[in-house]
């Protein structure tokens, strides 16, 4: 009885073992089973592919203290050249502007007699001689007309003239008498335009002018030779010049008169202009706005020069000049630096040994940034790596 009771505890104890070795089998599957599940899910969480390669390869430019005081000095330089251009361009009051015009000048007259019953009309029209006993008065038109390529302001007179002159028979160059008067005064013209016209019908007194030169001659028995010139003239800047004309003989039997008129086409010429008109004051507001704007990129720059000059360490100059000279050697690793722990580490004294050893095995150097006050560079072999250790206290202490 105690044999088969042993017996049948045995088979019972390796029944509870198979039945505990199927639960312990039904319980790794079902790990095995939430793992996968989990794996899957991490697995399928990412919506968007991310290039590692290449935001590995990427970095960002590094300017250095030198380059970006270069930039902001040029463009303060700019800033300020530019703002002087258009202020002196504001305040120049010696601006000039080419414009060409055409000028043309006309006049036309006709004859008219007194107790000339002979003649069939009172007024003779012109181009033909005259009997100087039975002319009157001369009927004239003065015409002026300027078109301008531009608008411009002008202000101008005008007025006409007649002048008596005597002078010896024999000698014209010996003036005897001379004398004028106005038979329009001065005229103003102004405005703001590309048109100028004058038009003015005027009767000249020729009997009256004639008539004195008569006297004049029988006064002192003398033997000359008289004219009659009467002219339009404008008046420029204070300056005045002929611009039509008609010349005739005084004093004789018959006379004829002589047209001078004034043509200019496609003349250029250089207006003065000193009014301050939206030209200079553009100008003045870009000008100040440039200034401005040089003033703030210089303060900026004083402000980051000495922040840089006065803040920085020794420590910091010092990395700063590394990751600058070899920057084309100098790979950044932003997530930190693991040495595989099959590979043997060499710390050196110094960066240019590193540098050294980089250049025998044509690695690239790494730098991973510690802290604020410790770097550390590594160039990677196949069974070690070299490792230089830059820190602050050693700078210092340097």
């Amino acid at each position: 009885m105690e044999k088969f009771k042993f017996v049948k505890d045995e088979i019972e104890l390796e029944k509870e073992d198979q039945a505990r070795e199927e639960k312990k089998q039904e319980a790794l599957k079902a790990i095995d089973e939430k793992e996968e599940t989990e794996v899957t899910e991490v697995v399928e969480e990412p919506t968007e592919e991310v290039d590692i390669e290449g935001f590995r390869v990427k970095k960002r430019p590094y300017f250095g203290f030198k380059a970006r005081v270069f930039f902001f000095f040029i463009v303060a330089l700019l800033f300020f050249v530019g703002g002087c251009y258009f202020l002196v361009e504001s305040v120049d009051k010696s601006k000039s502007d080419k414009v060409t015009y055409d000028e043309v000048s006309s006049t036309a007259y006709q004859v008219c007699m007194k107790n000339a019953s002979h003649y069939q009309d009172t007024c003779q029209k012109e181009g033909r001689a005259y009997i100087s006993e039975v002319a009157n008065t001369i009927e004239s038109t003065f015409k002026y007309n300027v078109n301008i390529s531009d608008e411009i302001e002008y202000n101008v007179k005008y007025y006409i003239e007649a002048k008596t002159s005597i002078f010896d028979k024999d000698d014209s160059t010996k003036l005897l008498y001379s004398s004028a008067e106005n038979l329009v005064d001065n005229t103003p013209l102004s405005g703001v335009g590309n048109k100028i016209s004058i038009l003015e019908d005027i009767k000249i007194p020729y009997k009256k002018y004639n008539d004195f030169v008569l006297s004049y001659k029988s006064k002192y028995a003398i033997n000359a030779d008289a004219k009659l010139d009467v002219n339009l003239y404008l008046v420029e800047d204070g300056k005045s010049r002929k611009i039509s004309g008609l010349s005739m003989d005084l004093g004789s039997k018959t006379f004829s008169i002589k047209k001078a008129n004034t043509t200019n086409i496609k003349k250029v010429v250089d207006l003065e202009n000193n009014s301050w008109d939206e030209y200079n004051t553009v100008c003045f507001v870009v000008g100040v706005i440039l200034l401005l704007c040089s003033l703030f990129v210089i303060i900026k720059l004083s402000s980051f020069v000495n922040k840089v000059i006065n803040n920085k360490s020794k420590y910091q100059r010092i990395l700063q000049t590394i990751l600058r000279e070899y920057d084309r050697i100098i790979v950044d690793t932003k997530d930190g630096y693991i040495v595989p722990e099959d590979k043997v580490i060499l710390e050196l004294d110094s960066f240019n040994e590193l540098v050294d050893a980089r250049d025998t095995l044509g690695k690239p150097i790494v730098y991973e940034k510690v802290n604020d006050v410790k770097s550390q560079f590594f160039v990677e072999d196949d069974n070690k790596v070299y490792k230089f250790t830059l820190k602050e206290a050693d700078v210092d202490e340097n």
